[in-house]
């Protein structure tokens, strides 16, 4: 609610206000606007914290309590705003770096190791782009989602993966529970060995 606020009282100042707040703020240039763009612009305080902002002056959180100050908004209630935003994201960065490995059966005859490290991306489904469904969801939930995931990619990609072959099964790796399965989402007894390509810089 404050976030809005702000990102509409920013909207309605007109050149003089604007440059009177970026002073009073600190700031004797144009990242001003800068910084004012990012926050008018981004789609709500979750996300405007996540991609985040820095300058010499202000970090987000920063940025937001000034200009509160600036428009003598409730500097507590926006903190407990902002609290619950960050909150919020620290459930979404739980699953940004869950994936679900796809088994092949692949075993490496004479490709050469640059081209498996390239392939990488088509052995997992990597599941940060779905966080906002997973997020505040039981695992009997999460499970349900997982399996009509991987049921569609086995069927749009007819049952194969590119570069390694028919796909076998699906070993699903997430901050509270692991599992394989198969491609219709039945449970396997045994987990999935995986495997690595990667190249050293």
């Amino acid at each position: 609610m404050f976030f809005t606020t702000i990102q509409n009282r920013l909207r309605r100042l007109n050149s003089g206000a604007y440059n009177e707040l970026a002073t009073t703020l600190g700031y004797r240039s144009n990242k001003a606007k800068i910084a004012f763009d990012k926050l008018v612009n981004a789609k709500d305080l979750a996300s405007f914290l996540r991609v985040g902002h820095y300058d010499l002056l202000y970090n987000s959180t920063k940025l937001l309590i000034g200009l509160a100050r600036a428009f003598k908004l409730d500097e507590n209630a926006l903190k407990i705003e902002i609290n619950k935003a960050q909150k919020h994201n620290d459930e979404i960065e739980k699953f940004q770096k869950c994936y679900i490995f796809i088994d092949t059966h692949f075993v490496r005859k004479n490709e050469p190791i640059f081209a498996l490290a390239m392939c990488e991306c088509e052995r997992r489904i990597w599941l940060g782009k779905y966080a906002n469904k997973l997020v505040y969801k039981s695992n009997d939930e999460i499970l349900a989602f997982i399996k009509k995931l991987i049921n569609h990619h086995y069927f749009i990609n007819k049952g194969t993966s590119k570069f390694c072959g028919k796909i076998y099964a699906y070993q699903v790796n997430l901050p509270t529970f692991s599992c394989a399965l198969t491609p219709n989402g039945e449970s396997l007894k045994t987990p999935i060995s995986e495997s690595f390509a990667y190249l050293r810089i």
